[in-house]
């Protein structure tokens, strides 16, 4: 028993009854609940009514043979291990702590260029992590379940405090500070809620962004979702971190730099083993964006690259993609309003996969040639929208498949204005929608592409030439037509103009389309 209570004891003339009640009292206050929520440091003592005591637990070296840890503090009273003695940083209780000395290289530290590091180039610039946008929330208050990730900073590498989401605000005030970020953590954002930086002034990163997931430099790769929206929408920074994971884990990138307008240059990224959706949007809209980090991995996953420079007005060249085996949706969107890019990154692959190209460089404006497509086995939409609005183009590139799949060239060339000669489609036997809205809106188009088919598929002809104000000939072999195989194929194009058709055709002018200042001859 405490001194203090003894003394308690030993005062004459109290109330026997009131002495025990105070005496509960003071037993209740000292008492430390292990089924709360585990202490976060300092500013949870008084809500235990305990104060810790931390006594140091010496690290063990690590060996060959032992894998060692560092050294940490446990509350003499309560059993509580903490990493620094000021009890900042948590570990838990006994289990958790055995957990601790148990993960591989524990006791060894990084290096001080490993940890993500923040520099000032602007006096008085600020450094803080805040909730963005709300993903997928169905109703009630989208924070509810939102994931604390835990975070320190240090200005000078020794002492380090915590880095509290929507509390903490780091101020840079002279050019030159800067900051160190370690943390344990197996995701940055978890939920519906993204958890993100937010910067003011003009900041630039470096060392590695992996300190903040494992500030013991054990893991190799980025897990699932772990970096998403990280840097979102931070116009201030002007340079990124190193991303050294090798391996990749699906969503961990997405999204991670969307919005940094201030970013000129992508930093390197050199894993070899991609995963759904790894890339998706990591550059988007990243407007300063001149240059393209190397894509070194030639096996790609779903949609991996996924819009991955959507609206990066600044690129004017794309990089190689050494690619041999894609997959569905892996170059969606790419480049999407990428409005600057001249140069085509080549695509020599011959086997496609469903949506791989799908609006890989739609609105391109700027693009004035098409790379080669040498494909001759292709998926469901594989070309989908390729090359929609990219207003510069004026002639398509070879098409050399004849084995076609369900909307392969879906709105391929949709809005290409200056498109004057369309590619050859010498196909035979086609499937559904596989032409579908393909040169709608191209106002410059005269002369339309041979088409041999003689039988067709359900909406294959489907708005094919709507909108081509210039278009005044048609030679097309198909035997009998229906208005769902040739809806508004040809709808709003020349008032006069050419069809020639397959002699044994059965079909009306009304039921497959052909306008009615048109002349249908018979094709030789």
């Amino acid at each position: 028993m405490p001194e203090s209570n003894r003394g308690l004891l030993a005062c004459k003339g109290m109330n026997t009854r009131l002495l025990t009640i105070l005496l509960a009292s003071i037993c209740s206050l000292a008492a430390c609940d292990k089924t709360d929520k585990p202490h976060e440091g300092p500013e949870q003592e008084q809500e235990h009514g305990h104060k810790h005591v931390f006594e140091l637990v010496k690290g063990v070296q690590i060996t060959d043979c032992t894998d060692g840890y560092r050294d940490c503090y446990r509350c003499k009273d309560c059993g509580l291990y903490v990493e620094d003695e000021e009890g900042k940083v948590s570990i838990g209780y006994q289990d958790l702590y055995n957990a601790w000395c148990q993960d591989p290289d524990k006791g060894k530290l990084l290096a001080p260029d490993d940890f993500l590091c923040f520099t000032a180039e602007e006096a008085g610039s600020t450094i803080s992590i805040v909730f963005g946008e709300t993903h997928g929330a169905s109703s009630g208050d989208p924070y509810s379940d939102y994931y604390k990730p835990s975070l320190s900073y240090s200005r000078d590498m020794e002492i380090w405090e915590p880095f509290k989401i929507q509390e903490t605000v780091v101020e840079l005030k002279n050019v030159g500070d800067r900051i160190y970020l370690r943390g344990l953590n197996t995701k940055i954002t978890k939920g519906p809620a993204e958890v993100k930086f937010s910067m003011t002034g003009k900041i630039s990163a470096s060392g590695s962004v992996m300190s903040i997931l494992d500030d013991r430099g054990v893991l190799r790769k980025a897990p699932a979702a772990s970096l998403r929206y990280l840097f979102k929408d931070c116009t201030s920074l002007v340079s990124a971190p190193n991303l050294p994971a090798t391996e990749l884990e699906e969503r961990c990138y997405w999204e991670m730099f969307a919005g940094c307008t201030g970013l000129i240059e992508a930093p390197e990224l050199p894993a070899t083993v991609l995963a759904d959706f790894c890339y998706r949007g990591m550059f988007k809209d990243c407007t300063g964006l001149i240059t393209c980090p190397e894509l070194p991995a030639t096996d790609l996953e779903t949609a991996c690259y996924g819009g991955m420079f959507e609206g990066c007005t600044g690129l004017t060249h794309g990089p190689e993609l050494p690619a041999t085996n894609l997959e569905e949706g892996c170059y969606g969107d790419m480049f999407a309003g990428c409005t600057g890019l001249v140069v085509c990154p080549e695509l020599p692959v011959t086997t496609l996969k469903g949506g791989c190209y799908g609006g890989m460089f739609r609105d391109c404006t700027g693009l004035i040639s098409c790379p080669e497509l040498p494909a001759t086995t292709l998926m469901k939409a594989c070309y989908g929208g390729m090359f929609e609005g990219c207003t510069g183009l004026t002639h398509g590139p070879e098409l050399p498949a004849t084995n076609l799949e369900e909307g392969c060239y879906d709105a391929m060339f949709l809005g290409c204005t200056n498109l004057i000669e369309a590619p050859e489609l010498p196909a035979t036997d086609i499937p559904r929608g596989c032409y579908r809205f393909m040169f709608k809106d191209c106002t410059s188009l005269r002369t339309a592409p041979y088409l041999p088919a003689l039988d067709l598929a359900e909406e294959c002809y489907q708005c094919m030439f709507l909108g081509c104000h210039e278009l005044d000939s048609v030679k097309a072999m198909f035997l009998d037509a229906s208005p769902e195989y040739l809806e508004d194929w040809l709808l709003y194009t020349a008032e006069k103009g050419t069809f020639m058709k397959n002699p044994a055709a059965v079909w009306d002018r009304q039921s497959a389309g052909v306008p009615e200042g048109w002349e249908i001859t018979d094709a030789s």
